[in-house]
């Protein structure tokens, strides 16, 4: 219980760096199309975790991390990680220039709450029964923290579930790669040196900058990139690896959907972005969500076995 509640502690210091990042992301989109900003975050972050791995690696005494099976597995872990980032990146980057309304994109992105206790199923990990109900509760919440939305279903929305699925599978990865002899880090960094070049091909072939376009933007943007790489990137990212060695998968996405709450909550701090009466009774919905999921409950086979006993 206490490591679940380490990690919980973790996942939620990284909804709260991906919150604030939003402001730093609405800011760079003015200097840089939308992969070229993803590309620049991702290999920030890519190069920011290389010292760190070795760091790790060396502070934990886990030297075995980069040998043999947990090598391998580290590897083939990241990169199957990585290449589900990317995807959940690049459909939500088409998602939001294909629909008009920002709740909207917001409230679908964050559907993975749904869809990941059920890729948990057909991988036969069953969530206790508890998390059915927040869930649906927790989407309640997000649903009025966007502010509603219209019901009509488009390109841009097909995008959205295809993001929400691709971060589903994403967290599913690093619950089945994070295995003891695994190196948080190490994961991490490889994660985001694979979405790094494949971010670098999409850019390549859909936006095609010069070097002079990508200068200029930094230049006036650089804040930005910098936040959205070093924090959102390589700590938030890496905190969702540390934070799911501890916590269950769907206990895990609950949390990390608080980056919806953390996002209004900064964006009436930073920009003065005032929460509405329907923003604030959504954040307390999904918080109340989030802290019943993550209350242990004995399942029914239990119960019925300590009455035969």
């Amino acid at each position: 219980m206490k490591k679940q509640i380490r990690g919980s502690i973790i996942l939620l210091l990284g909804a709260m760096i991906w919150g604030a990042a939003f402001v730093g992301q609405d800011e760079g989109m003015k200097y840089f199309g939308p992969f070229t900003f993803n590309a620049l975050r991702m290999i920030l972050a890519g190069i920011a975790l290389i010292p760190a791995a070795f760091v790790s690696v060396k502070l934990t005494g886990n030297r075995d991390a980069m040998r043999g099976k947990n090598l391998k597995r580290t590897v083939i872990g990241g990169v199957l990680c990585g290449f589900f980032l990317f995807l959940a990146s690049a459909t939500q980057q088409l998602g939001i220039k294909y629909t008009a309304s920002p709740g909207k994109s917001g409230f679908i992105t964050s559907l993975y709450i749904i869809l990941v206790p059920l890729v948990g199923l057909l991988l036969k990990k069953i969530p206790q029964w508890t998390v059915w109900p927040c869930v649906a509760i927790g989407t309640l919440g997000l649903f009025l923290i966007c502010g509603g939305m219209d019901l009509s279903f488009g390109t841009g929305e097909l995008m959205l579930v295809l993001c929400a699925l691709f971060f589903s599978f994403q967290i599913t990865c690093v619950d089945s790669t994070m295995k003891p002899g695994i190196d948080p880090v190490c994961l991490s960094c490889v994660q985001f040196i694979t979405t790094s070049v494949l971010m670098l091909i999409a850019m390549a072939i859909i936006e095609h900058p010069s070097i002079t376009d990508i200068a200029s933007g930094f230049k006036s943007g650089w804040l930005s990139v910098l936040y959205v790489g070093l924090m959102s990137g390589a700590v938030g990212y890496t905190f969702q690896i540390l934070g799911q060695r501890d916590c269950p998968p769907v206990a895990a996405s609950m949390i990390m959907s608080l980056e919806s709450v953390f996002s209004a909550l900064f964006g009436w701090i930073l920009v003065n972005k005032k929460m509405s009466g329907l923003e604030l009774i959504g954040s307390a919905i999904v918080f109340t969500a989030v802290i019943i999921a993550q209350i242990p409950v004995k399942s029914i086979k239990e119960i019925r076995e300590k009455h035969k006993a």
